[in-house]
């Protein structure tokens, strides 16, 4: 697993995810636009039967936003974004 940081921007809708390095802080790369969500995250091979996926996970929070992870919600986005099977 690799273990980042992320930030699910409002986009007016379900949101947009941005995951990034954790050498960043979250209030560095949010630069000031509106925040919905922020945490941690890792991403994992997923395998079902032939088929291997990738499937996000996240937790946490950001201090520097004051704004916490919301586990199903935010998993669900970064899964509908940022999912991708694997060869």
């Amino acid at each position: 697993m690799i273990r980042s940081k992320y930030i699910i921007f409002d986009d007016g809708d379900k949101g947009l995810p941005v995951v990034f390095s954790p050498l960043l802080q979250h209030n560095q790369v949010a630069a000031g636009k509106p925040v919905i969500s922020a945490g941690y995250c890792d991403v994992r091979v997923k395998i079902e039967g032939d088929e291997k996926t990738t499937e996000w996970d996240v937790w946490g929070k950001s201090t520097s936003l004051r704004k916490s992870c919301r586990p199903v919600e935010d998993k669900e986005i970064l899964n509908q974004y940022l999912r991708y099977d694997c060869l």
